[in-house]
């Protein structure tokens, strides 16, 4: 892993479930670091085009009616594929995220780094925790990354960012 990358655009999505063969994005939040510092934040809603299930709502705090006026992922596709451009792309918990993002932009047809081009904080985590789940809050938490509302994509976004700076500089 490159851990040494401190210009990347940090990606969240918040979804309808788990799986990205099945679910649907709701939430998306680009944040883009360059040279080590934010550089600009783009997020939105996202109308999913189905119901999101309560279960969901429970983890994001975004409903029906929060999407009800939102575009889709379809509209908002080629503004995304623009910001990916330039920097690699980071996540936490990367494969989620790519995958769905992958998902979303196939559906648009529209290309995606490939997951082997992404960076991910989580590894640095987990080498440095010795116990429990090493998630974003935990991670967030024990680093002293603010993290003000988890699971809303451009906080989590850019704590996930801020993450990988911090413990990409201690190595």
């Amino acid at each position: 892993m490159r851990d040494d990358v401190d210009s990347f655009t940090a990606v969240d999505v918040e979804t309808t479930g788990l799986d990205a063969r099945l679910h649907r994005v709701v939430e998306i939040a680009l944040v883009r670091f360059e040279a080590g510092r934010e550089a600009g934040v783009w997020s939105s809603l996202v109308n999913p085009g189905c119901p999101i299930p309560p279960e969901a709502t429970a983890v994001h705090g975004i409903g029906d009616r929060d999407v009800a006026g939102a575009p889709t992922f379809l509209e908002l596709a080629p503004q995304v594929g623009t910001l990916l451009g330039g920097f690699p792309p980071l996540a936490y918990n990367a494969p989620f995220d790519y995958g769905f993002l992958a998902a979303e932009m196939a559906r648009a047809g529209r290309p995606v780094p490939p997951l082997a081009a992404w960076l991910d904080p989580l590894p640095l985590v987990r080498a440095r925790l010795s116990y429990g789940r090493a998630t974003l809050e935990t991670g967030c938490r024990e680093f002293g990354v603010p993290l003000p509302r988890a699971h809303r994509a451009a906080d989590d976004a850019r704590a996930a960012g801020l993450l990988w700076l911090r413990l990409s500089r201690e190595r």
